[in-house]
């Protein structure tokens, strides 16, 4: 069964003065596969292929996809949860990666060599999703302030203001890497909404992560409400926490703005 999202179910249950809308003043969205998509639409394991083979390692698609599930049946006992562990940090990821490369057979696996992979990443070709640059047109005309919340590099940065400079100022980008915090912690969601001159729970926080941004924006930085954009249409039968509700596309979040 999937949990789908019901606009007048929603605009019922939420009752209340301090609940409505109107006191939404920031948007904030997450950035990969929320606002942005490999160029080609080539799936995670590809794209981490291409990264590999750029950094000097060379390797196939087959054998990163074994990795990658290795790595979740691994992560998954040592956790004991059913719900992928999805590295966030500087050092999460390189560690992923490292892990992800002793699988496949390299023992080269130096700390400075990983970690160009980790900075090479953002210079991945990538290109916006259709429902983007519409969406974020209908934003601007409404004059809430409009601001990004990525667990990246400083490298990503200049790719994210070439694309949506026009709508986004750079004070509004907070990248992970650069105010050393990432998403679900509690600071960075205060530290953006603080940089877009609103309170946290004047926020609405999109991404593809359920965990990591919906629920963290909501549960850690206490802001109104959480939007898991679920772009794949994951099948999900459990209830979400109050604040979080799944959206499948970018142009649903115009909902939340309609009186």
């Amino acid at each position: 069964m999937t949990q789908t999202y019901d606009k007048s179910y929603w605009w019922h249950t939420m009752t209340g003065k301090d609940k409505h809308i109107e006191h939404i003043a920031g948007i904030l969205f997450d950035w990969d596969l929320t606002l942005a998509k490999p160029t080609g639409n080539i799936s995670l394991s590809e794209r981490l292929t291409m990264l590999f083979q750029r950094g000097g390692f060379p390797c196939t698609n087959e054998a990163v996809v074994k990795a990658i599930a290795a790595y979740r049946d691994r992560t998954a006992q040592e956790k004991n949860t059913a719900v992928p562990i999805v590295p966030q940090t500087q050092r999460e990821i390189i560690a992923y990666y490292r892990q992800l490369l002793a699988h496949i057979g390299y023992t080269d696996l130096s700390w400075e060599r990983i970690a160009a992979l980790y900075h090479d990443y953002a210079y991945l070709p990538t290109s916006l999703y259709d429902d983007v640059l519409p969406t974020l047109r209908k934003l601007q005309k409404t004059g809430l302030a409009l601001g990004i919340i990525s667990n990246h590099t400083p490298a990503a940065r200049g790719i994210m203001q070439s694309y949506l400079g026009r709508f986004i100022q750079p004070g509004h980008i907070i990248i992970s890497d650069e105010v050393g915090v990432h998403k679900p912690m509690s600071p960075v969601f205060i530290q953006a909404a603080a940089a877009l001159n609103v309170l946290p729970q004047q926020c609405l926080f999109v991404g593809d992560n359920l965990h990591v941004d919906a629920i963290g924006a909501v549960h850690e930085g206490g802001y109104r409400l959480g939007l898991w954009l679920d772009r794949q249409h994951d099948a999900w039968d459990e209830p979400l926490p109050p604040g979080i509700i799944r959206i499948t596309s970018l142009t649903q979040v115009l909902d939340f703005l309609e009186d």
